[in-house]
């Protein structure tokens, strides 16, 4: 935005995940004026579905809060999960309607919003997975890079793990735990029904098994706290790999992040922080930064 340029009355902050994208907002002082919420928005999995929904969650924000729903009329920051992934975020960037855009990663929007203007980490825990860490100016991140070949510690990959464990009891490879047997209970189809989900549900349908993950880890199961180990590794492995000298600040973020807190490894767990804000308020104080 040129120097020039008429400073915005307002900004839109979209904050875009694999489970639920919400909008805000705001005035010139950060006020937030409306807000909205509504499905997935995850640009690589659906990128025309993921357009859609940014789209009417941001009318529905400004009706909220009373405003024009023309959005050619507001500058908007996105952090969308997705936009890490080959060129997702720069394919959508085109298609968006606001007066000035900006498309980044909602590992970006979480960090401002948890920590403010500190340097520290932040690990996202929901459908997927993304670790980021922030020292003065330099940012350093991994992960966020899908369901397919990532997201390791995410919910969509703890329930696909969980579907293969019960394929291979299926076929005498594994013990079955009471957790595999509720689980392919639950397909009509036995051992075809699961694998007829697998071929054609989206990461936030294969997340929805997490929950009975963590609470059958809680009472013993063998699979359960298998899965959760393994995923906690590749997670302590990624902290180690971007902590910084003198880190002392760690937010864990996200659907799973109060699950995960006692499989985070100690000298990681010394550094916990409650975070200062969310993803969405990032996203506000972003584009006031970037457009104001």
């Amino acid at each position: 935005m040129s120097s020039s340029s008429k400073i915005p009355d307002y900004f839109l902050g979209v904050d875009g995940g694999g489970t639920s994208c919400r909008a805000a907002v705001s005035d010139r002082s950060g006020a937030i004026l409306g807000r909205a919420q509504a499905g997935a928005a995850n640009i690589t999995t659906d990128p025309d579905g993921a357009l859609q929904t940014i789209l009417q969650v941001c009318r529905q924000a400004l009706e909220h809060a009373g405003l024009a729903q023309d959005l050619e009329l507001y500058p908007a920051y996105l952090g969308l999960a997705g936009s890490m992934t080959g060129q997702a975020g720069e394919r959508l960037k085109p298609l968006l309607p606001f007066s000035f855009s900006e498309v980044r990663s909602d590992g970006v929007i979480a960090l401002e919003g948890a920590l403010g203007p500190r340097d520290g980490m932040i690990a996202i825990l929901g459908t997927g997975s993304l670790f980021m860490a922030r020292q003065g100016s330099e940012l350093t991140s991994l992960g966020g890079r899908g369901f397919l070949l990532g997201d390791h510690g995410g919910g969509a990959r703890l329930g696909r793990a969980l579907l293969e464990e019960c394929l291979l009891a299926c076929d005498g490879l594994r013990p079955f735990t009471p957790l595999l047997e509720k689980t392919l209970a639950g397909f009509g189809n036995g051992l075809s029904g699961v694998i007829s989900f697998a071929k054609s549900s989206p990461p936030s349908a294969f997340a929805t098994y997490a929950a009975d993950l963590f609470s059958s880890a809680g009472q013993g199961d063998e699979a359960a706290i298998q899965i959760l180990s393994e995923a906690a590794h590749l997670i302590n492995l990624s902290l180690d790999k971007i902590r910084f000298d003198g880190c002392d600040a760690l937010c864990l973020l996200g659907g799973l992040s109060r699950s995960y807190d006692s499989w985070i490894a100690p000298h990681h767990r010394s550094l916990l922080k409650e975070p200062q804000g969310d993803g969405l308020s990032g996203a506000i104080s972003l584009a006031i930064r970037t457009f104001g």
